[in-house]
Formats: C-alpha cells, sequence, structure tokens
C-alpha cells in the first residue's frame, strides 16, 4: 500500500508539472506572436525620414503684436514676401495682413507721437505715416510726420533722416539734422538708393540720400523753350523710380502735373492739367 500511495503521489506531481509546462509555453508563443505582429507593422508603414536642418526653407518671421481689426486704410506696401503692410492713421500703427484675413500689429503702440526708437517698433509711438516703402534689403521705411524711420527685420525702429522741424534743406545736411517738415512720398530706386519728396508749398523739394547720410535736392531742369507751369516742379504728391534711376514725380498744386526727371536732370512733363482733366 505504501508503495501505491508513493507511485500516485509521484504521477500527480508529473501531471502538475506537465499543466505548468503547457501554461508556460502557451505564454512564450503569445509573447512572440505580438512582438511579431508589431515589428510587421512597423516594417510595413516606417515613420517618416526627419528632414536635415540644412534642407529645411528659411522660416519667414511673422512681425510681432496684437492681432487686431483694421479701422482706416491709409498707405498700402507689399512686402518681400507679398504680405500687405496697411498705416491705420486711427490707430496711429501699421498693420501688416495675415494669411487668415486678420491684422498683426508691426510698428506703433496706439499712441500718436515720437518716442521708441532703439527698440521695438511695436512699443513706439507713431505720427503720421503718410508713406511706406520696402528696401531692396526687406526693412520697411516709414514716413512718419516730418521723419523716415525705418523698421528693420528685427524689429527695431530708428530714424534716418528728419528733426521734426520744418524748413529748407541744403545739399549736403545730415539726414538727421534736416528739418523736411512733412514728407509726402519716399521711394526706393533698384539698387537701393531713398529718394524722399515733402510737401510743403513753400520749401517743397526732391532729395535722395546717400549712403554717407547725406541729402541732396534733385535738380529738375526743363529743355529750352518749355514753359514751367506753377507748381508743376514742387507740392509732391508720389514719387516712383524706375531701373534706370528715372524719377517721376506728381504735384499736386495749380499745375497737377506728372514729370520724369532723368539721371542728369532734365525734366519731361508727362501730362498736366489746370483743373479737372487733361490734355
Amino acid at each position: 500500500n505504501a508503495d501505491l500511495l508513493f507511485k500516485e503521489a509521484k504521477q500527480r506531481e508529473r501531471r502538475r508539472r506537465l499543466v505548468w509546462l503547457g501554461v508556460v509555453v502557451l505564454v512564450v508563443v503569445g509573447v512572440v506572436a505580438t512582438v511579431a505582429a508589431i515589428s510587421s507593422r512597423s516594417k510595413s508603414s516606417p515613420h517618416p525620414a526627419k528632414v536635415s536642418s540644412s534642407s529645411r526653407p528659411k522660416s519667414t518671421s511673422v512681425p510681432i503684436g496684437s492681432i487686431v481689426l483694421l479701422k482706416r486704410a491709409g498707405p498700402l506696401a507689399v512686402g518681400p514676401t507679398g504680405a500687405l503692410y496697411v498705416s491705420d492713421p486711427t490707430r496711429h500703427q501699421v498693420l501688416v495682413r495675415l494669411a487668415n484675413g486678420q491684422f498683426r500689429v508691426m510698428a506703433g503702440d496706439g499712441r500718436a507721437g515720437f518716442a521708441g526708437d532703439g527698440g521695438p517698433a511695436t512699443k513706439a509711438e507713431l505720427s503720421d505715416v503718410s508713406a511706406m516703402a520696402f528696401a531692396p534689403n526687406g526693412d520697411l521705411y516709414l514716413a512718419d510726420g516730418s521723419r523716415v524711420r525705418a523698421v528693420n527685420q528685427g524689429g527695431i525702429i530708428q530714424t534716418i533722416a528728419g528733426n521734426g522741424r520744418s524748413g529748407s534743406v541744403a545739399d549736403g545736411t545730415p539726414a538727421l539734422s534736416a528739418p523736411l517738415g512733412s514728407i509726402a512720398s519716399i521711394a526706393f530706386s533698384p539698387n537701393g538708393e531713398l529718394y524722399l519728396a515733402t510737401s510743403h508749398l513753400a520749401t517743397s523739394q526732391l532729395f535722395r540720400l546717400t549712403s554717407t547720410g547725406q541729402l541732396f535736392s534733385l535738380q529738375a531742369i526743363l529743355p529750352p523753350g518749355l514753359v514751367q507751369m506753377p507748381g508743376a516742379l514742387n507740392s509732391f504728391a508720389s514719387i516712383a523710380v524706375d531701373s534706370e534711376g528715372n524719377v517721376y514725380a506728381s504735384s499736386t498744386f495749380d499745375g497737377w502735373s506728372v514729370f520724369k526727371i532723368s539721371p542728369n536732370g532734365v525734366a519731361t512733363y508727362l501730362g498736366s492739367a489746370r483743373r479737372s482733366g487733361g490734355n
């Protein structure tokens, strides 16, 4: 009987070990199958390859500032990326139109005045932005009251011409010391020279800003036998410069004329009218 009981005990132990072995085998098989399935999915849909930083396109920084609604549209300019910039005289700010149709402030803190040079353009006071133009390097230039101010691509604003007063400017005057008075228009030549036109009647002038920071007036000489109409070569409204260095200007006082000034100073009328209409 003792031998029989011993044999039965050994058989029960053997069966229990076989059961545990079976359980272990099933667990191992399940783990292997799961790993194989995950590996198969990974191979069939690999992760996209990372783009090296050298091959990524350069990001275009968006001017900082609050997103706002446009109140009133003033002078316009189109930036190097095709974005529309607009001066809002009601806000005393310059805004850029975003892809979603809203406007973001890129210059002006909403207060009228002159302050903030050397700091962020969004924290600067603007007086009266009457014209805007982009330099070839992408900086935005503003005719702000009686000064010309520039906002570089880092968002910093700086005055580059005008002392805030009004008067006559002699050739060679340092731009920052010039009493420009009200500025009607600014424009860049393809080689980066800045041209500006003042608009007050008594001392209205057309200037070129040199790389040394001096202002020189553009002399407009009429061909022999052509009589100048009153106001035809002053009281500027708008200017533009072509690729050959010709300056085009319009006059608003009495003559209502449009003319071209060649690099050698010869002026050519392109159209004029004493009142409304033309000839």
